[in-house]
């Protein structure tokens, strides 16, 4: 009995003893062979690495755009931006100007209609309407000869003292001496009643 049990004991310690060494040889087996995978894998990983090392691509150039250089089209839209404000403030002007005109002539025309207004007070406001009249056709010839000379932005408002010239045009000194003598020989008033002011 004793016998049959030793034996049993012994072939359970074979059949362990050669599980174990199942066990570890094929763990052995698989880890190397999960080792050799691995390896592989690096060298494929490696091989494209090396080659894109030793050739060298060129790198890209960032545009660089320096903020306080204007650029062409910058130049173009600024000098095209001056040139409507510089319009606009002529023909506002000129607006104005020819409004108050209007006013004038309707207050000496309300004057010379009135049955109620006195013969002599009709007389003035007839000589005052002639004058405005005169006055206007003046500053048109004014401005028109000094266009036809190349004052485009330019507009002439005529008072009874003096001839005032507004201008949104770059002047020099020979263009002042200019203007002036143009409108004086359009307006009949001397230099010095001849007022020049650039806007």
């Amino acid at each position: 009995m004793f016998k049959r049990q030793n034996v049993k004991v012994m072939i359970v310690l074979v059949i362990l003893a050669a599980m174990v060494w199942a066990i570890s040889n094929g763990f052995q087996s698989t880890h190397e062979t999960l080792q050799q995978e691995a390896q592989m894998v690096l060298a494929e990983n490696q091989i494209p690495k090396a080659k894109n090392r030793s050739v060298k691509q060129p790198l890209a150039q960032p545009i660089i755009i320096n903020q306080t250089t204007p650029t062409v089209a910058e130049n173009i839209s600024q000098e095209s931006n001056e040139m409507t404000e510089n319009i606009a403030s002529v023909l506002s002007l000129r607006m104005e100007r020819n409004q108050q005109h209007s006013q004038q002539q309707e207050m000496l025309e309300n004057i010379i209609a009135n049955d109620k207004i006195s013969a002599e007070a009709k007389t003035e406001a007839e000589r005052r309407l002639l004058t405005l009249a005169e006055t206007s056709a003046m500053e048109l010839q004014a401005e028109t000869l000094l266009q036809t000379k190349g004052y485009q932005n330019i507009i002439v408002m005529i008072d009874f003292d003096n001839a005032t010239v507004y201008t949104t045009d770059n002047l020099n000194d020979s263009d002042y001496a200019k203007i002036g003598d143009l409108v004086h020989k359009s307006t009949n008033f001397t230099l010095e009643q001849i007022v020049i002011i650039p806007k």
